[in-house]
């Protein structure tokens, strides 16, 4: 009888190697989506903080956003469950709100934000694009208050 080969990962580098690569790549560069922690807190920033979620290609991106006013513009935080943290400045024009955020990390991008803001119903829904390392993306939005 010969020399027995082991069938785990440890007898075969490649294959632990493999593993490794795909370990990263699933886990490392995602547009925004990610694990389900709940949305973090905002709220420094003096505005108005509501939860909801994005929905790009499908997926349903659980998150917080923080709208500032400042004279015409609008100042927007924006975390997800998954950590992106993005921030940019908007325009509004009568209940109509369109923002440019941009966000960093190891796949930095840009978002576009555009819908409606109702400060009395305490809503922002509206439809998002983006574009970072993984490619463009398209969905909507909705935030809520209270």
């Amino acid at each position: 009888m010969g020399r027995r080969r082991s069938r785990t990962l440890t007898g075969r580098p490649w294959a632990a190697l493999l593993l490794t690569a795909f370990s990263l790549w699933a886990t490392g560069c995602q547009l925004i989506g990610g694990a389900d922690p709940p949305p973090p807190t905002l709220g420094a920033g003096q505005g108005v903080v509501y939860q909801g979620s994005l929905i790009l290609d499908g997926g349903d991106i659980p998150g917080a956003i923080e709208l500032i006013k400042t004279g015409g513009r609008v100042r927007v935080a924006l975390q997800t469950a998954s950590g992106l943290e993005a921030d940019g400045e908007g325009r509004r024009r009568g209940r109509n709100l369109t923002v440019q955020l941009t966000y960093g990390g190891d796949c930095p991008g840009t978002m576009s934000l555009a819908g409606e803001w109702d400060e009395e119903a305490m809503t922002f829904q509206g439809t998002v694009t983006a574009a970072d390392c993984t490619g463009p993306a398209s969905g909507t939005f909705s935030f809520s208050g209270g």
